[in-house]
């Protein structure tokens, strides 16, 4: 049985994926944990010397400005990851070069894979085509590439029953590793 269903990305969509392949997704774990390390490295190495220099030996409202200044930058570092990734997407998603991305697409999934038309292309995809599926409260991403899915906003699957018919395609088709890897 086929699902057919059509919807039309918005740039939220898209500011989404992008903030979730490159920052969020579970395979970015290593890679947020090793940021995170080296963000705190500096933070060590000037406590190191300050206290090595005597600098915490000074008067009291000198080394309370140091701490709260390196702490604040260590926090804006810490903190402005994320929200650089978003702002990197926004800008491609706002690029009109890009605009063929948050066109009405028309998507139908079956036994045989999926095909993605809009009013420019038409995109066919056999099942082995796809490496991994990974899926957020609103969204199923299914992965081509590292960098490349397609993305489908559960919003777009308009009611349950169709809903459950996609979940077991994908659970067919899309090996459990591939969740995973």
């Amino acid at each position: 049985m086929a699902i057919q269903f059509s919807f039309r990305l918005t740039r939220e969509d898209f500011v989404t994926f992008y903030t979730y392949v490159f920052w969020d997704s579970p395979q970015n774990k290593r890679k947020r944990i090793w940021y995170y390390i080296k963000q705190f490295l500096p933070l060590l190495a000037f406590t190191l010397a300050f206290y090595y220099t005597g600098v915490f030996n000074r008067n009291d409202i000198f080394v309370f400005l140091v701490v709260i200044l390196i702490i604040a930058t260590t926090g804006l570092s810490l903190f402005n990851v994320r929200s650089n990734t978003q702002r990197a997407a926004e800008r491609i998603a706002e690029n009109k070069d890009n605009s063929t991305l948050f066109e009405d697409c028309i998507m139908e999934i079956s036994e045989l894979g999926i095909i993605s038309k809009t009013n420019y292309s038409e995109m066919k995809y056999g099942w082995p085509a796809f490496i991994r599926k990974n899926e957020t409260p609103e969204y199923y991403f299914l992965f081509t590439s590292a960098i490349h899915a397609i993305i489908i906003p559960k919003r777009a699957i308009p009611t349950p029953a169709q809903k459950l018919e996609l979940e077991k395609l994908l659970l067919h088709h899309i090996s459990f590793e591939a969740d995973f890897s």
